[in-house]
């Protein structure tokens, strides 16, 4: 049971990034804690679902990691 909503480290995460990201980069890492010490899953929101949202972007589930699905191949 989850009586504790998780507390994100900031209330708006904001990142930027050149062109030449590559592949799989990290553009941004997100931080939240539990006070229940549930098990936390990193998704993006609804509303950057989009078909081509989910083809620039994509989130680690387990870590927040925000990377790069575009840019430069290594």
């Amino acid at each position: 049971m989850n009586d504790n909503t998780p507390q994100f480290s900031a209330l708006h995460y904001e990142g930027s990034f050149p062109e030449s990201t590559e592949v799989g980069a990290t553009l941004l890492k997100v931080v939240a804690t539990d006070a229940d010490n549930n098990r936390l899953i990193y998704s993006l929101p609804e509303c950057c679902n989009s078909k081509t949202s989910l083809q620039l972007f994509a989130v680690g589930a387990e870590t927040g990691r925000s990377f790069s699905n575009f840019g430069k191949r290594g």
